[in-house]
């Protein structure tokens, strides 16, 4: 009986706690279940923080004095708005060149507006794909103030100071260096950079540029060596320079191409025009974007990049390369009477290639686009816009029906 009792003890406790047990079970599945998707969420760039997000929690930790929670969000926010940038970089310029797949006779059709928007769907339908793969369920749309705060290095001036107060101060100098690179007339920072020299012994030549592009880095390279006469050296970090800086050209175009707020209905080829018409002056803004190295603006900077890389050439006696990069210069400023006497020199040495006479085929190209977009931006603006405020000049029957 006593045994009985027990067993029968036993199998009620054991129904009593089953239930915990349970729940327990199922909340550690749970945790485990919300880890592993999160995981495979980040892994595929679907993280539903967005930087904007990220810097607003920063400044809140600032303002708060909240030091390392400063910091790990504004740290997370500059990591998050590089991998959002370059996301959408890359699969703007993949979509690019994406070929229509529709079956329909083009060679028959009249309408000549069908090929550009079957086009234009097949791209929608690349960038929808991709953007969804790498972004996932990041928001298209993110504030475009801080965006501006971003390009304009403001992380670091809140880094540099949270640095500074978790004693980290050469990380604080680093960032404030950082910054005044963007912001050189900022003058607080500038004494903050005076007191880590003066007072922390920090060296600035000492401090690493957090934001340095691949061409600013081979720019500095190439005119280092070029300063030390070393032309081999300076050929090959100018080259690297070039070919880095049309890339991040492209990038910067590339982000141009994002939303547009529609003030008011138009027809669809105004909005397009439009719409088009502030991508054009995005992309046109690219070359004064893209013209700081080390702080310092660099007026036509390729054109400036094929008159080091003349002379390096011809200093290690390669006169077709120092040709053609004269031409190429060229082609970027025309009435540079210094260069069309160098090229007049090269015409008269002998057994250099006839080829070596036409500009790069890379800075053709280059030049052609850009060259192109501005002739695009004067026409929208002379013809669909009135020149004084850029209003879309509406037809007249459109005109009537919105004063109705």
């Amino acid at each position: 009986m006593n045994v009985w009792a027990a067993g029968k003890v036993l199998v009620v406790r054991l129904l009593q706690i089953l239930p915990k047990i349970m729940a327990q079970i199922c909340t550690v599945m749970s945790l485990f279940a919300l880890t592993l998707i999160s995981v495979m969420l980040m892994s595929k760039g679907q993280y539903s923080t967005t930087y904007d997000e990220l810097y607003n929690s920063a400044i809140q930790a600032y303002t708060a004095e909240d030091w390392d929670g400063c910091i790990e969000s504004m740290e997370m926010a500059l990591s998050e708005f590089k991998f959002y940038r370059t996301s959408l970089v890359n699969c703007r310029l993949r979509c690019n060149n994406v070929s229509t797949s529709f079956n329909a006779d083009s060679d028959v059709i009249e309408d000549v507006d069908l090929p550009f928007f079957a086009r234009i769907l097949k791209k929608a339908e690349c960038l929808k794909n991709c953007k969804d793969e790498a972004l996932g369920l990041r928001p298209e749309r993110i504030s475009g103030d801080v965006t501006s705060e971003f390009e304009k290095r403001m992380p670091y001036s809140y880094l540099q100071m949270a640095y500074y107060k978790t004693d980290q101060p050469i990380k604080a100098a680093t960032a404030a260096y950082t910054f005044l690179l963007a912001n050189p007339e900022d003058e607080m920072m500038q004494g903050n950079m005076e007191w880590y020299h003066d007072e922390m012994g920090i060296d600035q030549s000492t401090l690493k540029d957090l934001e340095i592009l691949p061409y600013q880095d081979q720019s500095l390279k190439a005119v280092s060596a070029y300063a030390n006469e070393d032309w081999p050296e300076s050929i090959k970090h100018f080259e690297a320079a070039l070919s880095e800086y049309l890339k991040e050209y492209k990038g910067c175009e590339a982000l141009c191409e994002g939303p547009y707020d529609y003030e008011e209905f138009q027809d669809l080829h105004l909005s397009i025009a439009t719409h088009y018409h502030s991508v054009l002056s995005c992309k046109e803004s690219c070359e004064e974007y893209l013209a700081y190295v080390d702080g310092r603006h660099i007026s036509d900077i390729v054109a400036q990049t094929f008159h080091h890389l003349q002379f390096a050439y011809y200093k290690v006696g390669d006169l077709d390369k120092a040709a053609k990069s004269a031409v190429t210069y060229l082609l970027f400023l025309p009435g540079d009477e210094v260069m069309a006497k160098n090229v007049m020199f090269y015409e008269k040495q002998e057994n250099i290639d006839i080829d070596s006479f036409k500009p790069r085929k890379d800075a053709m190209e280059h030049y052609a686009r850009i060259s192109l977009q501005k002739e695009m931006k004067k026409f929208i603006e002379e013809t669909i816009f009135n020149n004084e405020d850029n209003t879309v000049l509406m037809p007249f029957y459109h005109q009537m029906v919105t004063n109705w």
